[in-house]
Parts: structure tokens; sequence; C-alpha cells
């Protein structure tokens, strides 16, 4: 008789968008021993939470989570480079003339 091995973990990135029959699971950051996630239905604003990654990855284990591709991760990154870019020009282009004395 075979013995039933279990499934493996997920490993868990940031940016990462995980799709459950109860919602969504965003990964927002990944540390040592903690994960940030947001865990959300069709909601615009939604918590972030804050548990150990082994109950995370127990949880997307046991809810049979596929992963997804996540865009808006990816282009929020597009855009904030986008904006340092300009921030770092503009101060380029700033003139500071000293007033003349009369």
């Amino acid at each position: 008789m075979k013995k039933k091995t279990p499934a493996p973990l997920p490993t868990l990135a940031k940016g990462q968008l995980w799709k459950t029959e109860k919602g969504h699971v965003e990964i927002m950051e990944v540390g040592k021993t903690l994960a940030h996630y947001r865990l959300f239905q069709q909601q615009k604003r939604v918590p972030t939470s804050l548990g150990r990654i082994q109950m995370v990855q127990d949880f997307l284990r046991d809810n049979q989570a596929k992963l997804v591709k996540n865009d808006r991760h990816a282009s929020s990154r597009l855009s904030s480079a986008r904006s340092q870019a300009s921030r770092a020009h503009a101060r380029h282009r700033t003139c500071w003339a000293v007033p003349a004395l009369m």
C-alpha cells in the first residue's frame, strides 16, 4: 500500500496573488518568520494582516489555492519607478537663482 505524500507547501514571495474558493490572498511582504497578506473577495480597501509564514502556507494548501498573475502589483512598481525618475529629473531642472540686490 502506497503512503500518500503530503502536498508541498507553497513558497511565498512579495506580490503573489493566490485564488481560493473563499477569495483571493495577496502576499504583501515576507520576512524570516512572518508574512503580511491581504485576504479579500471584491473589496477595494482591505486591511493588511500579519501571520506566521507556516500558517499562511497551511491556509493556501488547505484551500487548494492557485497562484494567479498579479498585474496590479507589477504596474504599481512600474508607476512608482516612473514617478521617482520624474522627481529626479525635476530636481535637476530646478534653477536656484539668487535675487539681485538693489
